[in-house]
């Protein structure tokens, strides 16, 4: 796909408008601000007509009052004509409309070039520094409307300074000659003014063009994000289904296989075979076990375990733990310890358990010597449960990642022994999401 590239078409050349490519903003941004420009303009003429009112000759105060009345509906009539018909994305009709208001706009330079021309030399100093700071006024007022028309600003100026500076200069008067080239070097000072203010205006409509083009960027990257996304979130729903239906519909032929293993062990006393049936009864065992792992992570992901908080006591979980699992502790040789006093905590025994059992499981399985300690301690108004080993250890830049689905050994551990190796590596993984869905914290401290 292409990126679309803005027209280089405008007014003009070398113009902003020209740069940006949007005349219809450009001639919108124009025709809004016409009625105060209007409002001002009338202001400024009325306070004109009568500061020279007696002072200068009636005919050049009619003429000059006429000629900016007429240039003023002019430009009224044209702002209301363009909002009546006010073009939509029309490139070849908003360069017309800024034909006229270009127009419109150097007549009124000129009508403020001839108020110099007309009224300069009649009354006293006052009154000609009151018409040079009007004329000069509106021309510095001009550059916000007309510095994004390079062309059209300096005629605009060319029109107001010019014939103020000519008949200042043609009184022949040695402070007048000075106060021309004043007004000459305030030309100057303008359009300079007008030339930075342009650069800068450019450099906002590029970065409005830039972040435009940006945000239409993201919008497009987002919508493929959020469709992959959802590709992602249907994969995974497919992914837990079929898990779920996999571990059901395979404990079947295994429960029917311990069954077989069972009736042969009844049909032989052969010691050989026994042993067989026993190693059969093993896998069976240690095959329920990773189907069962396997549908518990299934049902936590699908929302399937339901949290009933309730009130217990802690100790009536630590004792199910000391029953189950003292007998292997003491297989391996490890000393299995559990610290309760009488805490009654309100959760959901079942999940807590489960989590416990997981982390016991794994601190005897991890374990080569020394013992196992599970602790129930208070802290505050809540109790702290806490499943201490001496085992491998696990370094710091791998605690994270032991929480991960199918992780058994991190990096650096001893390999396993053949008894370590059960399991597919989710238990701490469903601990993890047990925890979550209990909203309890769960907390990993460790050494190698």
């Amino acid at each position: 796909m292409r990126d679309a590239q803005p027209s280089t078409r405008g007014d003009e050349p070398g113009s902003t408008a020209a740069r940006s490519g949007t005349p219809g903003d450009l001639v919108a941004s124009l025709f809004d601000h016409s009625v105060a420009m209007a409002v001002g303009t009338a202001i400024a003429a009325v306070v004109l007509v009568l500061l020279y009112a007696g002072v200068a000759d009636t005919w050049r105060v009619v003429v000059w009052a006429g000629t900016f009345t007429l240039v003023w509906l002019l430009r009224l009539t044209l702002a209301w004509a363009w909002r009546r018909r006010r073009p939509a994305d029309d490139d070849a009709a908003s360069r017309r409309w800024l034909l006229r208001w270009n127009a419109a706009t150097l007549a009124s330079g000129a009508v403020w070039g001839l108020a110099a021309w007309l009224f300069y030399g009649s009354g006293d100093a006052m009154h000609h520094t009151a018409l040079v700071i009007i004329v000069q006024a509106f021309c510095v007022a001009s550059i916000a409307m007309l510095a994004s028309q390079r062309r059209i600003f300096v005629g605009f100026l060319a029109l107001a300074f010019a014939p103020m500076v000519l008949r200042i200069a043609n009184s022949g008067e040695p402070h007048d000659l000075a106060l021309a080239g004043i007004l000459v070097l305030i030309f100057a000072a303008t359009l300079l003014m007008g030339h930075n203010y342009s650069g800068a205006l450019e450099h906002v409509l590029e970065l409005r063009a830039r972040s435009q083009q940006l945000l239409a960027q993201l919008r497009v990257e987002k919508s493929a994000a959020d469709a992959a996304r959802r590709d992602a979130e249907a994969a995974n729903r497919a992914k837990t289904q079929f898990f779920a239906a996999a571990s059901h519909d395979l404990r079947q032929p295994l429960h029917a296989l311990g069954l077989f293993a069972e009736a042969l062990r009844g049909r032989s006393q052969d010691v050989e075979v026994v042993q067989l049936v026993n190693s059969i009864n093993s896998s069976v065992d240690a095959l329920e076990g990773l189907f069962s792992e396997l549908l518990d992570i299934t049902r936590i992901d699908t929302g399937g375990v339901e949290v009933r908080p309730t009130d217990f006591a802690v100790e009536d979980v630590l004792r199910k733990l000391r029953l189950h699992f003292e007998p292997l502790a003491f297989e391996k040789g490890l000393a299995l310890r559990i610290r309760a006093s009488s805490q009654v905590v309100r959760a959901d025994p079942l999940l807590v358990e489960r989590v416990l059992r997981n982390l016991v499981s794994n601190a005897i399985r991890y374990t080569v010597d020394g013992g196992v300690l599970v602790a129930a301690r208070r802290r505050g108004d809540r109790v702290v449960l806490q499943v201490w080993d001496s085992g491998l250890g696990i370094a710091p830049h791998d605690q994270q990642r032991i929480f991960d689905e199918f992780v058994q050994i991190v990096d650096g551990a001893p390999a396993l022994q053949a008894h370590q190796q059960k399991g597919l590596g989710l238990g701490l993984a469903i601990v993890r999401r047990l925890a979550a869905l209990m909203g309890a914290p769960l907390a990993l401290r460790s050494r190698p």
